[in-house]
């Protein structure tokens, strides 16, 4: 018979963060810009289901989001209420 692989690592080779040092390294890998931009984006939700009286984001059930989200980008608006061109909303 032909030697099989050995696919037995040690752990030795995987580093054990924090969740601290796990949430800094994600942040670090992230550009400022896509941050900056996250965070626009979320403000804008965070408006909409103010504003529609809804719990926050984190409260909302996972199996509750996609018809969240149906709702949020098929009403959202700007400022000077014209619709979001489709690109922007890619975005959002």
């Amino acid at each position: 018979m032909a030697d099989t692989p050995n696919f037995n690592v040690s752990l030795a080779c995987f580093a054990n963060l924090s969740d601290k040092n796990q949430q800094e390294l994600l942040e670090k890998r992230q550009s400022k810009h896509t941050r900056e931009q996250t965070r626009v984006h979320m403000n804008i939700l965070r408006q909409y289901m103010e504003e529609k009286q809804l719990p926050k984001v984190e409260d909302i059930p996972n199996e509750d989001l996609p018809n969240l989200l149906k709702s949020f980008y098929s009403n959202v608006q700007r400022v000077d209420t014209e619709m979001y061109k489709l690109a922007r909303l890619k975005c959002i």
